[in-house]
């Protein structure tokens, strides 16, 4: 009776991993995985302390990996202001 048990929680498994698979994929054809890495990348999206300026002020420090961009998600030519401590 033990391996009835033992396949029906692999299958289970197998079907979980599978659909992640399927989601993923869903994911990559319909190009929406670039609108997601582009809103995780987006400075103000990120943290609402972060600020886009032109320059960074007293108290902040410029990131190198986060961008500032506009509602069209093109760069507004500010950096990225996180505050320091």
């Amino acid at each position: 009776m033990k391996k009835g048990q033992g396949m029906s929680v692999n299958v289970i498994i197998i079907a979980v991993l599978a659909l992640l698979v399927l989601v993923v994929l869903a994911f990559i054809f319909t190009g929406k995985i670039g609108q997601f890495t582009t809103g995780t990348s987006n400075c103000e999206s990120v943290n609402s302390n972060y600020q886009c300026e032109y320059s960074c002020g007293d108290g902040y420090a410029e990131s190198s990996s986060l961008k500032c961009l506009g509602s069209d998600n093109e760069p507004t030519g500010e950096v990225c202001c996180i505050p320091l401590g």
